[in-house]
C-alpha cells in the first residue's frame, strides 16, 4: 500500500469513527456526591467511545446513529450501550422551557424506577457531549416518555438541544439513580424544588399518588422566579385533587401575587424560600419525615446548609 493510499484510508476511517466525547471541566462537578458524577459518566463515554471504534476498526460494523433503534420486545434502555427514539412531539412550556415526546413500542416502557434519570448524547463541533435528564412522564408510562428541558443560551448542550424537530432521533442510555421509594415508609415526604428540579418530584409523586395503599403525605416547596416560569402547573393542579397531596410556590422576583394566571386553590408566597419557611414546613414533629431537594447547584447547596442549621437528620435528606 503507497504512503497516499495508507493516508486516504486513515482519513477515511476518521471520517466513519464517532466524535470522541467531551471531558467536562473540574468545576462541573459539585463535589457532593452524586451518583453517577459527571466525571463518572465521561470515563464511562470514553469508554463506549473505545468500543464503538474497535467495532469499527475490526470491521464488524460501520458506525451509524440509526443502528440502536429499539423494537418492541427489546429492553427500553441499557446502561452501556446507547438506544434511540424519535421525537413525536414538541410543547413549549415557558420562555425557555420545552417538552419532548418520544415514541416507544406501544406495550414498551423505559423501565425506571421513581426518580431515576437518563444520559443523553448530542453532537456539537466534533464532540459528543452529554447531559442527564430526568423523564416526567409516569415511570410505568407504555408508549412514550417525555423530557421536561431548560435550553440555556451559553449552554453547550443547549445549542443541540435547540436544533431538535420533530422526527429526530435522541440516543440515551441508562436508568441511573439511587433513590429508593418504599411505600408508608415515611408519614410525610417534604420536597424541595426549583427549575427543572420539578421532574424527578414530578416522577415520585405520580408514583405516590397512584398507589391507593400511600398514606404517607407529600409536600411540594417549589421555587420560581416568577409564576410564569412554574413548571407543570397542569399537572400541579391535578395532583392537588388527592387528600395527601399540597404545594406552595415561593416565587422569588415578582412583587404582586394577585396575577389573573393564578388558578384557583394555589398556595403562594412571595420570596425565595427561608430558613424560616423551612421551620414552618418541617413544624415541630420531623419523626417520619423524609426531605428531597433536586435544583440548580447553589439552591441544592443553600438548602441542604439550612436544613444542617436547624438540626434536620442528614440520612433523612436526600439531593438528587
Amino acid at each position: 500500500m503507497s504512503e497516499t493510499d495508507e493516508t486516504s484510508g486513515l482519513r477515511e476511517l476518521s471520517r466513519i469513527l464517532p466524535e470522541k466525547p467531551e471531558k467536562p471541566l473540574d468545576s462541573d462537578c459539585c463535589g457532593s456526591g452524586c451518583v453517577p458524577c459527571v466525571l463518572d459518566i465521561y470515563a464511562e463515554e470514553l469508554a463506549i467511545w473505545e468500543q464503538e471504534c474497535a467495532r469499527i476498526k475490526a470491521g464488524e460494523t460501520s458506525y451509524s446513529r440509526s443502528d440502536s433503534t429499539v423494537d418492541a420486545e427489546s429492553p427500553a434502555l441499557s446502561l452501556t450501550d446507547y438506544h434511540r427514539y424519535q421525537i413525536e412531539s414538541i410543547i413549549q412550556e415557558t420562555h425557555n422551557t420545552w417538552r419532548y415526546r418520544c415514541r416507544l413500542g406501544r406495550n414498551q416502557s423505559l423501565g425506571l424506577s421513581p426518580g431515576q434519570h437518563v444520559v443523553i448524547r448530542g453532537h456539537l463541533s466534533d464532540k459528543a457531549i452529554t447531559r442527564q435528564y430526568t423523564p416526567v412522564s409516569y415511570v410505568s408510562c407504555k408508549g412514550f416518555f417525555e423530557l421536561l428541558i431548560k435550553v440555556y443560551e451559553d449552554g453547550r448542550m443547549s445549542q443541540v438541544v435547540k436544533t431538535w424537530q420533530v422526527g429526530d432521533w435522541l440516543e440515551v442510555r441508562g436508568p441511573f439513580g439511587t433513590l429508593q421509594y418504599l411505600p408508608n415508609k415515611y408519614d410525610r415526604i417534604i420536597m424541595l424544588a426549583a427549575g427543572t428540579g420539578i421532574a424527578p418530584m414530578a416522577q415520585l409523586i405520580q408514583s405516590i399518588l397512584a398507589n391507593e395503599e400511600e398514606e404517607g403525605k407529600v409536600r411540594l416547596v417549589y421555587a420560581c422566579r416568577c409564576y410564569e416560569e412554574v413548571l407543570m402547573r397542569k399537572e400541579i393542579a391535578e395532583w392537588r385533587r388527592f387528600w395527601n397531596f399540597s404545594a406552595v410556590f415561593a416565587i422569588s422576583q415578582q412583587q404582586d401575587a394577585n396575577s389573573s394566571l393564578h388558578q384557583y386553590g394555589e398556595e403562594i408566597i412571595l420570596g425565595r424560600i427561608s430558613q424560616d419557611m423551612l421551620v414552618k414546613e418541617l413544624g415541630e414533629n420531623w419523626e417520619g419525615t423524609r426531605i428531597l431537594i433536586c435544583g440548580t447547584r447553589s439552591f441544592d447547596a443553600e438548602m441542604q446548609q439550612m436544613l444542617r442549621t436547624l438540626g434536620f437528620p442528614e440520612h433523612r435528606v436526600f439531593k438528587f
